[in-house]
């Protein structure tokens, strides 16, 4: 049933926003330079790599004569408008097409920011929205999010769907905004699943290894690549 609404609702989504997605190609394009779209691998269902579709954001980290650039140089008035109405996401929903995510889900992370102990995220597609997501989203930890992330997996429903759905909505609208109640449930629910000893692993595993070994990634991989 699910799948049958991401098709769905993907090719619809895919047809009515197609000159949105046209003029973002091309206000890109004219902003900050082409390609306009970069990839970058991430482990989806199982495990599995593929490659997350995303608008650029940010211009070359090079200029002509070679020299780096800082994040403020490369920075744009139509990357940050794009990042904040999440617009720069539009292009996976072509991963959602062919199955390699769902609107609902785990949001699918670098391989260096893959915690151990938490592969059950791994159950599921990954999705374009999820509960990590509408429940503080950008302002988390990366230890929180994955915690929302697992209780997700181990609560999923057709009314968590619904309200994820409704929340999207809010949070692109309104901005993000955390719920301490969530996250201390899905803490609580990883205490209450696992044992002491497991808990503890999992615990440090994400509120320090995680964060510690996320090194900066260079996401300018093109699709010239």
């Amino acid at each position: 049933m699910k799948r049958f609404v991401d098709v769905t609702g993907s090719i619809i989504l895919l047809v009515l926003l197609a000159p949105a997605i046209v003029v973002t190609a091309l206000l890109v394009a004219i902003d900050i330079g082409r390609p306009v779209l970069f990839w970058q691998q991430r482990p989806g269902l199982g495990g599995r790599a593929f490659r997350v579709y995303k608008f650029r954001t940010m211009r070359p980290a090079f200029d002509t004569d070679g020299r780096a650039l800082p994040d403020n140089e490369r920075a744009s008035r139509l990357g940050s408008f794009l990042r904040r109405c999440r617009l720069d996401e539009l292009p996976q929903l072509f991963n959602i097409l062919v199955g390699e995510m769902s609107f609902i889900g785990p949001r699918p992370l670098l391989p260096v920011d893959q915690p151990m102990g938490a592969s059950g995220r791994l159950l599921v597609r990954p999705g374009l929205t999820g509960w990590a997501q509408v429940k503080g989203g950008r302002t988390l930890s990366p230890a929180d999010k994955v915690a929302l992330d697992v209780w997700y997996v181990r609560n999923a429903s057709l009314a968590v769907d619904a309200e994820i759905v409704w929340r999207t909505i809010l949070m692109v609208l309104g901005g993000d905004r955390e719920d301490p109640n969530a996250v201390r449930q899905a803490w609580a629910d990883i205490a209450q699943r696992a044992p002491a000893a497991r808990v503890d692993s999992i615990v440090t595993a994400d509120r320090n290894d995680v964060q510690a070994a996320a090194a900066p990634v260079d996401c300018r991989t093109s699709l010239a690549s």
